[in-house]
């Protein structure tokens, strides 16, 4: 990968890890359940996505640095747990929401593009529904797995507006993609904005699509 698309790719990770791991503090696990989720909620999303583009084996398990540095962060997050006792509950629980939120959102947004630009970066020839789709399962695919491992309906499926935006945000890349001349930058750094955006939207105004609320008898 080129040097941007890394160093974009290293913000999805530390993002990632940190909701993974705070999802495990959610749940009480210990430090290795904490380390665990944090790698595969940061890592997952690409793996499959290596996969799926018949990259063996994938960039992560190459040089490890992905993992290694999930760990780093998952280690932080939980140390930082261990020394919060003496700040008030209630923002504390506030202020770890927030974080939740805002780390996935951003998780979500990067490896969503990177995702793509990594199937351009094989080939630019698939079809548009590739890209889009190994877009998406870069985004969501590490979240799956999490929640998952937690016992939790995969937020897909249940969360605000997420893989909607996932969807939203890689059509837009691939149209500015193919028909602008746009710098592969400026796309990806607007396309991450864009995707961040939404997510942060409907998780603000509370927005979801339309639920299978009807029971037909």
């Amino acid at each position: 990968m080129s040097s941007f698309l890394t160093f974009v790719e290293y913000i999805g990770i530390i993002a990632f890890a940190i909701s993974g791991a705070l999802e495990g503090i959610k749940k009480r696990y210990d430090y290795l359940g904490v380390v665990i989720l944090g790698i595969v909620t940061s890592t997952g999303g690409g793996m499959i996505r290596d996969l799926i583009l018949g990259i063996t084996p994938p960039y992560s398990l190459r040089s490890g640095i992905n993992i290694y540095l999930a760990i780093v962060v998952a280690t932080i997050v939980f140390i930082v747990n261990l020394l919060d006792d003496n700040v008030n509950r209630w923002t504390v629980n506030k202020l770890f929401d927030e974080t939740l939120v805002l780390s996935d959102a951003m998780g979500l947004a990067v490896f969503v593009i990177t995702g793509m630009q990594v199937a351009y970066n094989i080939s630019n020839s698939y079809s548009a529904i590739l890209y889009i789709f190994v877009g998406t399962i870069s985004g969501v695919g590490g979240g799956i797995i999490r929640d998952m491992l937690v016992s939790n309906t995969p937020y897909i499926f249940d969360g605000h507006i997420y893989a909607s935006a996932a969807i939203i945000g890689s059509t837009a890349y691939h149209l500015l993609t193919y028909y602008t001349g746009l710098p592969v930058r400026l796309v990806m750094i607007s396309c991450i904005i864009l995707i961040f955006v939404i997510r942060m939207i409907s998780y603000h105004f509370n927005l979801n699509l339309p639920r299978a609320t009807r029971i037909i008898k």
